[in-house]
């Protein structure tokens, strides 16, 4: 019998093996093995295709045959749903973004659980400590039942001897990290909190949509773009937040911020980004890293130059592409020094023929508008409110600034000098083409 921590590869393999379940199918696999499964399950992974595609190489491997059937989804659909996958402890030797995947992806990524991840000093728990012992505890955010998130967050920020997004008091619901330190009920208080909605598509947007029935190939749809990559001017903000002419000591040497795909911005401020992967791969180390630290920090950050403008009603958004899948990513913070990651439990698919453009297309277009008038509202937001004229250094802390390591290793990579929205990848490039051409005047995308 397998056990929690059997590999993919080392479940199907175990399976096929007994001479008890030929002739195989991938129904009886599923049916067979859907606890694991359910158990094993990744944020934004498409498990039905991981699983579809390991389980026929593995077959093929072994020469065997696999006989046609049609699996059974919708217990482990279910499952999911209802949160009864089993929860993970809290791992203390990485952060909780790559242990979550380091059991439960192929063997390509098992051994990459802190490949990306940066190892804690005693000095960077100290700053955290300071960094926390600057907030005010009257503005924490309690929950119903009584817990203080912010509490509970220090108390696993301190127990990770890697980077976490904890450190820069930011909260993902989806990592299953958090639920050691909240309840099901305390966490879905915490996501239904002034939770951010959806709106329906425009009739323009669902009348031009209309005009790509016609189209009977892919290579009618699109066109292709190139791409480059942009200093986030908010992370250059706060990684030199402390920085001061020299007395004691000399004056430090000045950070450069986050190197990133993709910028929204107006001349002074930031309020969304987009990282991208041209390997359709939501489970390389890659795109986990993006998706649950880099953007969740830029977001942080641009969150926190904004509440500097206007504290409340605020949202930064962000993007992560991976090949033919999409992850759209909303920053808030609704109650507290909290800022929260607002995100679906999957990626969504890029349409990968006809038959299935209108659906996947609608979905996509509907994510991407409803960021852009999320954007657009913080922009108005940001225009509308007076500036505080008065003199003094001290100023009431809205959101502490994200928490940066003391030693920091950084690849050097070229600056984009594109000054349009050329798409991440090439099967994107006509929607953020078309996004901009109906985009208000107020922001750009850089």
């Amino acid at each position: 019998m397998s056990t929690p921590l059997a590999t993919p590869e080392e479940v199907i393999k175990e399976y096929i093996q007994n001479q008890e379940h030929h002739p195989l199918t991938l129904a009886k696999f599923i049916e067979a093995k859907k606890t694991y499964i359910v158990s094993n399950i990744v944020r934004g992974h498409d498990y039905k295709s991981f699983w579809s595609a390991l389980f026929l190489k593995m077959v093929d491997s072994n020469n065997m045959v696999l006989e046609k059937s049609k699996p059974n989804w919708n217990d482990i659909e279910r499952a999911i749903t209802q949160n009864t996958n089993s929860a993970q402890p809290p791992q203390t030797s990485s952060v909780s973004i790559n242990t979550e995947s380091s059991n439960n992806n192929s063997s390509s990524s098992n051994n990459n659980n802190s490949s990306n991840a940066i190892k804690l000093t005693e000095k960077d728990l100290q700053n955290f400590r300071e960094l926390f012992e600057k907030l005010d505890e009257e503005s924490f955010w309690v929950l119903s039942t009584g817990t203080v998130v912010e509490i509970q967050m220090k108390k696993f920020a301190l127990n990770c001897t890697h980077e976490h997004p904890s450190h820069s008091l930011i909260l993902d619901t989806t990592d299953r990290s958090w639920r050691s330190y909240f309840t099901d009920k305390e966490l879905e208080e915490i996501e239904k909190e002034n939770q951010p909605t959806i709106r329906p598509l425009p009739p323009q947007v669902v009348e031009y949509l209309n005009h790509y029935a016609s189209y009977k190939t892919m290579d009618d749809i699109w066109e292709e773009s190139t791409n480059g990559e942009y200093v986030s001017k908010a992370t250059t903000e706060c990684a030199n937040a402390d920085r001061s002419i020299s007395a004691a000591q000399a004056m430090s040497r000045r950070k450069i911020g986050t190197k990133t795909d993709l910028l929204f911005t107006t001349q002074f401020f930031e309020f969304g980004t987009c990282e991208a992967s041209k390997t359709t791969d939501i489970t390389s180390t890659k795109t986990l890293q993006e998706a649950g630290i880099k953007i969740p920090r830029t977001l942080k950050d641009m969150l926190y130059v904004l509440s500097n403008e206007c504290p409340t009603q605020l949202k930064t958004c962000g993007l992560a592409i991976s090949g033919l899948n999409i992850l759209p990513i909303v920053m808030d913070s609704p109650k507290g020094y909290v800022a929260r990651v607002n995100r679906p439990q999957r990626f969504f698919h890029h349409p990968s023929n006809e038959s299935n453009f209108y659906k996947n297309m609608t979905t996509i277009l509907k994510i991407i508008l409803n960021m852009k008038m999320m954007m657009s509202e913080v922009v108005e937001v940001i225009d509308n409110t007076p500036d505080d004229t008065s003199f003094g250094s001290r100023r009431v802390l809205v959101l502490p600034k994200s928490f940066i390591p003391e030693i920091k290793t950084s690849k050097k990579r070229k600056f984009g000098t594109l000054l349009k929205p050329t798409a991440l990848s090439k099967v994107f490039g006509d929607i953020f083409v078309f996004i901009y051409a109906i985009a208000e005047k107020d922001t750009q995308c850089v």
